[in-house]
């Protein structure tokens, strides 16, 4: 039996975290950041599954929350629920379907826009957290492909759920 290999999501983790804080923070695509830990959590979420995806979620929403030094909370349910959502769909549609990883991204896009927005609604106007959600939502499905692709060399999918 082959051993899963999931302690390399969490050195993939990292990366994605240092390369957002750093290079990714002064980068913009049509006026969006785009959130490289958001996108490993999504694929690992549907690579892994759901306990795997929710812890992910939650650690990448409290370390990309810390270093940015703002709305620790928001990025941590955030995070945790696109996890544990997306890593509770059905493997045959995760892995068979080649809409999944973009449809799965802009859904999760969306999410994590309402969540901040629910979370802090006093830190920006409703115009701009709409025209900024579109923009993360499209930009996120295009760029999720390449990263789902990276991250499905690296994580091998569960034999087992950890509960049963």
């Amino acid at each position: 039996m082959q051993e899963r290999a999931t302690w390399r999501i969490w050195l993939a983790l990292l990366l994605a975290v240092a390369l957002q804080t750093t290079w990714l923070a002064r980068w913009r695509l049509f006026g969006a950041h785009v959130d490289l830990p958001l996108m490993t959590v999504i694929s690992v979420a549907l690579l892994a599954g759901w306990e795997i995806g929710a812890l992910y979620g939650l650690i990448a929403g409290l370390l990309t929350g810390y270093i940015v030094g703002a709305h620790v909370g928001a990025f941590a349910l955030s995070r945790l629920v696109v996890g544990g959502t997306l890593g509770a769909l059905e493997h045959r549609f995760s892995h068979d379907n080649p809409f999944a990883p973009p449809l799965c991204a802009a859904g999760a896009v969306a999410a994590s826009s309402l969540i901040l927005l629910v979370m802090s609604p006093t830190d920006f106007s409703l115009a701009w957290w709409a025209r900024h959600t579109l923009v993360s939502v499209g930009s996120h499905a295009l760029l999720i492909l390449p990263v789902h692709w990276l991250m499905a060399r690296f994580v091998l999918p569960p034999a087992r759920t950890m509960f049963t």
